[in-house]
């Protein structure tokens, strides 16, 4: 990935969550220093950007950057204001703690129910 912020077509180290852009060193320095960018979240290249920009299928120039809590699904702010209007929604980057820890609970139960599947196996076959 290079650098979406100049033109200088530098491969880029960090990722802004909010913006979901791509930036190289000095652009994210610079990110970080602006007044309307300073709070963003910048994520490095090692920790891994897990946010690629995905758009819209109904209007493809905006970005799914929030999450329709009612009815579980990533919306584009166009979406959530027209079939989503009286939904409780959050931003995409604040449901991703409690979307973790439910998927990390929904893997843990489902463990346990393979492991109990397992067992049952080995009885029938001992049987």
């Amino acid at each position: 990935q290079v650098c979406q912020c100049c033109e200088d077509s530098v491969l880029a180290c960090g990722f802004c969550v909010q913006c979901s852009e791509w930036l190289c060193d000095p652009c994210v320095g610079a990110h970080q220093r602006v007044k309307l960018t300073k709070d963003h979240t910048v994520r490095t290249r090692s920790e891994g950007s897990g946010f690629e920009r995905v758009f819209c299928s109904a209007h493809r120039q905006e970005p799914l950057q929030l999450y329709c809590i009612t009815c579980d699904l990533l919306t584009c702010r166009d979406c959530q204001l027209h079939f989503h209007k009286n939904h409780r929604h959050q931003f995409v980057e604040d449901a991703i703690p409690s979307q973790r820890l439910l998927l990390e609970t929904l893997i843990a139960q489902l463990q346990e129910r393979a492991s109990r599947v397992t067992k049952a196996e080995r009885r029938v076959r001992d049987k």
